[in-house]
């Protein structure tokens, strides 16, 4: 019975702190697509790491591995945040390319 319940304590940690995190993730990520500022998600997770291990709260191990999982969704998520600036960089190279008035070709 001790071993169980070691096992089912090590999947209860892991499962709870990767569903805290994903939800942190998910909203930074609302928070910062209302902002139209992508790169506000992962300030606001820096954030929310460093406030979790200058606090008391860190000698708790459900907190650091919380604090380790939304560092890894922070680095995951800054590939949707890039590739997200790069398209918005190309939209807007792609507008200023384009002529004011477009000029229409007229047979004489």
């Amino acid at each position: 019975m001790g071993m169980i319940s070691i096992f089912a304590d090590g999947a209860a940690l892991m499962i709870g702190s990767l569903l805290v995190s994903v939800l942190l993730c998910s909203l930074a990520w609302m928070a910062a697509d209302r902002l139209h500022r992508p790169w506000a998600a992962l300030v606001m997770l820096a954030v929310v790491v460093c406030g979790l291990l200058v606090s008391p709260l860190e000698q708790s191990l459900f907190v650091r591995m919380v604090s380790v999982f939304t560092v890894v969704g922070a680095l995951l998520l800054s590939f949707v945040v890039l590739d997200r600036s790069v398209k918005q960089e190309t939209a807007e190279i792609t507008r200023a390319r384009m002529p004011r008035h477009p000029r229409v070709n007229r047979r004489h």
